[in-house]
């Protein structure tokens, strides 16, 4: 299966090692639906009924469309990952950093990779600032949000 995504060839990212196991039926053109493990469904559930209070803080101001009427989903698979939130509308990932990022810097590089392979905008924010200074991380998002030139 080849599909071409703004000149990147999808065969190679759907034949990856790092999407075994996942359900890749559907993809053609920019990927409106994404890779999915459902092996990872349960894990991802449970992640979202516990959560860091900082994934807590931050989701009670992504929810319900309130940054700029966008809905954002609170980890959501994507291939063998599973990422912090997600907004399908701008193929944006936001990723909250803690101490335990560290010690994984191979893993999270690995991941990056994968995720941008996909056309994924991934925007991280360190634990700590979203504790401190939440209003200040929610500016910057939508400032991100509003410099791109599709908004």
């Amino acid at each position: 299966m080849i599909c071409q995504i703004k000149g990147v060839f999808l065969n190679r990212i759907l034949n990856s090692p790092l999407l075994m196991g996942c359900q890749t039926k559907g993809l053609t053109g920019y990927p409106k639906k994404l890779p999915y493990n459902p092996a990872l469904k349960e894990k991802a559930r449970e992640s979202r009924k516990g959560g860091s209070l900082s994934e807590v803080l931050l989701w009670n101001r992504l929810k319900k469309g309130q940054i700029l009427g966008l809905d954002f989903t609170r980890q959501q698979v994507i291939g063998n990952y599973i990422v912090d939130f997600y907004c399908p509308k701008l193929a944006l990932v936001i990723e909250i950093d803690g101490e335990s990022h560290g010690f994984k810097w191979t893993y999270d590089t690995k991941r990056e990779g994968f995720l941008q392979s996909l056309k994924l905008k991934v925007l991280h924010f360190n634990d700590l600032n979203i504790k401190k200074s939440l209003d200040l991380v929610v500016v910057q998002i939508e400032q991100w949000i509003k410099d791109k030139p599709f908004y």
